[in-house]
């Protein structure tokens, strides 16, 4: 009788601690469960914003080179634009100061020529002036 009660006892316990187990499973299964279910939204969550983020990156990245290029050309265009009205600029003042110095040249060849010729007149009038004076003393 004894036996009997501690066996009825020892089943009901036994029963129970399978029953619990059996719970404990269940619901760590369902944590399982859960917890994969919410890492596999949050990893196709990440995977999805990652994607995003490399594309917006590969959208500045081709935005920016381009703009680079398009800056870079259109500097050398002004750099050749610049460089070539330097060059005509420099190439019409050689030709000015070429023009200004044969005109320097002619005008002071001519102020010397004008300017023998005065004083030859000048000598003459003075030699002219000189004789009369010497002829009306006498």
């Amino acid at each position: 009788s004894s036996f009997s009660r501690f066996w009825a006892s020892a089943s009901k316990a036994a029963c129970f601690s399978v029953s619990s187990f059996s719970r404990f499973w269940a619901s760590a299964s369902r944590e399982a469960c859960f917890s994969l279910s919410s890492f596999s939204r949050f990893w196709a969550s990440a995977s999805r914003e990652a994607c995003l983020s490399l594309s917006s990156f590969s959208r500045f990245w081709a935005s920016a080179s381009k703009a680079a290029c398009l800056s870079l050309s259109s500097f050398s265009r002004f750099w050749v634009s610049a460089s070539r009205e330097a060059c005509l600029s420099l190439s019409s003042f050689s030709r000015f100061w070429a023009s200004a110095s044969r005109e320097a040249c002619l005008s002071l060849s001519s102020f010397s020529r004008f300017w023998a010729s005065a004083s030859r007149e000048a000598c003459l009038s003075l030699s002219s002036f000189s004789r009369f004076w010497a002829s009306a003393s006498r």
